[in-house]
């Protein structure tokens, strides 16, 4: 993972000279709103003409990702478009710099108004980002006709320019993984748990609330091979909540105030809020519930508040559920891990564990001495400092 990791940093890219840096492989994903590409940086002896033709199979390398965003709406100059689609590059590390003056000016209020995430293990590694033409592709015809201009297909209905963030690829989401591995180990799937807690809890401290986690919406790398449980990161900020203004507490005044996606998944605080001239939703343990409801794939394989069966309704609805409703976990769960699961899905904001907590709660669990949870030994100041110390010299160590 590491290595791949250093093959991406160590590309000299540049957001000024934008989508003709790259040469685009295979597509990767697509959805309603964007396609992902496999791509490369071109080297510099390379004749950059017939990039978008050549799309060679995946023999070759491609240790990054590009994110073409579809734009339907947006003018295409740069700076509307970053404005209208400005969620999705908030934990981009660099956003396009070659504007005017006044533009400057612009980005300038754009970016004081904005949060931008800091860099995490568990967030996508999101190199750049920047608006440029949409090309022409092999494939783009028939898997995004109706996303393209005119100018490539005369009964599209998309823009000339778009947004394209450029990541590091991964190799599978959170749902195809659990899909593929169907008898992950107990100490696997905690891992997992503990990742997603983490990033989340790297969300909150910096008041942002992702509005759209579910396990399309999570990536895996699993380069270091079956035995090595993958790591994760989230991604797909388009929905998410990073105003420096309001922070977590989104004033709720009409109803078509943007609450977020994936309904299904919505904190129950969210989904039944009501708008008033006062109103508001705190959003500070929304990302942490849908988490406990994405513990449940993790741990069973099935998300109690997903309907599985077309016509056939979920076991329950997150704005009707009661705790105890909630389906009991697999005796082979540690009692610890279930415990904080529920807790995680409490409807009451006061009695839900907030994500820094539960995260700790996974760790200590994972790499503490087993004698203080399985004789439930209270260990003294001592021995915790002594444990941390120990632990912070083998990461040490294992880091160099």
């Amino acid at each position: 993972m590491q290595k791949n990791l250093t093959v991406a940093e160590r590309l000299n890219l540049n957001s000024s000279l934008g989508l003709k840096q790259f040469e685009l492989g295979s597509v990767i994903a697509k959805g309603n709103n964007a396609v992902v590409y496999e791509a490369r940086k071109i080297e510099e002896d390379t004749d950059p003409s017939n990039v978008f033709l050549k799309q060679e199979s995946s023999c070759k390398k491609y240790p990054l990702a590009v994110k073409m965003m579809f734009n339907y709406d947006a003018e295409s100059n740069a700076m509307s478009i970053l404005r209208a689609m400005s969620r999705e590059t908030v934990p981009s590390r660099s956003v396009q710099h070659n504007f005017s003056k006044t533009d400057q000016q612009w980005l300038i209020g754009y970016d004081h108004n904005l949060i931008k995430l800091s860099p995490h293990p568990n967030i996508v590694m999101m190199h750049l980002c920047f608006a440029d033409y949409i090309p022409e592709l092999i494939d783009s015809h028939t898997l995004y006709p109706q996303a393209l201009p005119t100018r490539i297909n005369p009964e599209g209905y998309g823009r000339n320019m778009s947004l394209f963030l450029v990541m590091k690829k991964y190799d599978m989401s959170l749902k195809q993984y659990l899909s593929k591995m169907s008898s992950l180990k107990i100490r696997d799937k905690i891992l997992l748990l503990a990742q997603l807690l983490e990033a989340v809890s790297h969300l909150s401290n910096q008041n942002v609330a992702h509005r759209d986690l579910k396990t399309d919406n999570i990536l895996l790398d699993v380069s270091e091979g079956n035995d090595v449980c993958p790591a994760l990161v989230i991604t797909d900020f388009g929905c998410c909540l990073a105003d420096k203004d309001n922070g977590l507490n989104l004033p709720y005044k009409t109803a078509d105030t943007d609450r977020g996606g994936n309904i299904a998944l919505m904190a129950p605080e969210v989904v039944t809020a009501r708008p008033g001239t006062f109103g508001h939703i705190d959003y500070s343990k929304a990302d942490v519930w849908a988490v406990g409801a994405m513990a449940y794939e993790i741990f069973t394989g099935s998300n109690p508040f997903y309907s599985y069966e077309r016509g056939k309704p979920p076991l329950l609805r997150n704005s009707t559920y009661k705790e105890e409703d909630l389906p009991a976990l697999n005796s082979d769960i540690p009692l610890v891990i279930q415990i904080l699961i529920r807790s995680l899905l409490q409807r009451s904001t006061s009695k839900r564990l907030d994500a820094s907590f539960a995260a700790t709660i996974c760790q200590i669990y994972l790499w503490a001495p087993s004698s203080w949870i399985t004789k439930y030994v209270m260990p003294t100041s001592n021995e915790v400092l002594q444990w941390m110390l120990c632990l912070t010299t083998k990461v040490l160590c294992e880091g160099g």
